[in-house]
């Protein structure tokens, strides 16, 4: 079953959950032939927020194309990152992966209701910074195709994977593929989620979502996306190094829910 592991003593605002499982709860133990040490995947906890909105953002200042070609302020992207996860971890749509021997950030992903961010896209004020509108722009764009099969028709029906980083440090571990593999069956509220969503911005990240079981909705090129000053953002990309389609889609993808709980995927193992 699932684990209680030792996590530091948390307001009592911050302990009243809607669900009665102990928080937080551990999903997953990795252990990997190269290394001397166990990973440990489980919910995120409301102390530990900073630290792993740095860990992110040291992975997509340094390999991600849209963070990259736009040079968005570190320190505003950070602080985007803390309040996505202290929304996503309200809601236990957040998890986290350490390495327990050396206590590192090994790797995060958070997911949010695409219904309300698309929302709250929409509501947006204008801002003052161009390089922030014409992300926003970009994802705009890219909801735009979303076909009539993922469109959610409410809260609570499709779920957008936000962010997902592993920290060069345990790169080729397969480390993303565990976290991706508790993602299907994020307890509690993930389970009341039909389809996933997930736009992979380069070509790597896409053969990574499509072995994890996501298939591709809309692939658009970089060069193609406008902002709405009609300006193209991304006309001149950079490549990633060893990469080479990686600059010039993105891709939006689906994934279907498989219906079963993580509860019931354990049962079914024992």
């Amino acid at each position: 079953m699932f684990t209680k592991i030792v996590a530091p003593i948390l307001p009592f605002f911050t302990q009243m959950r809607c669900f009665s499982t102990v928080m937080p709860v551990v999903f997953k133990y990795v252990k990997h032939p190269k290394l001397d040490s166990r990973f440990v995947v489980r919910q995120i906890i409301p102390t530990e927020i900073e630290e792993i909105a740095e860990g992110i953002a040291e992975v997509y200042f340094n390999r991600e194309n849209v963070v990259r070609t736009l040079h968005l302020p570190r320190n505003d992207f950070k602080q985007r990152l803390v309040d996505d996860l202290k929304e996503s971890q309200a809601n236990d749509l957040a998890i986290v992966c350490w390495d327990e021997k050396s206590n590192k950030f090994a790797g995060a992903l958070y997911c949010q209701d695409l219904r309300l961010l698309i929302d709250k896209l929409s509501l947006n004020k204008e801002e003052e910074d161009e390089n922030w509108m014409q992300y926003d722009d970009f994802a705009k764009t890219c909801f735009t195709h979303i076909d009539q099969y993922a469109m959610p028709k409410g809260t609570h029906d499709v779920l957008y994977c936000k962010r997902i980083a592993v920290s060069r440090d345990y790169s080729q571990l397969a480390i993303g593929d565990n976290i991706m593999h508790v993602a299907r069956f994020l307890h509690p509220k993930m389970t009341k989620y039909h389809r996933n969503i997930i736009i992979a911005t380069h070509e790597y990240t896409y053969n990574f979502c499509r072995l994890n079981g996501f298939e591709v909705i809309k692939k658009i090129a970089y060069k193609s996306i406008r902002d709405r000053n009609n300006k193209k953002p991304f006309e001149k990309m950079k490549k990633l190094n060893n990469r080479t389609e990686a600059d010039e889609y993105v891709y939006v993808m689906k994934r279907e829910c498989e219906g079963s709980s993580y509860f019931q995927e354990i049962k079914k193992h024992k």
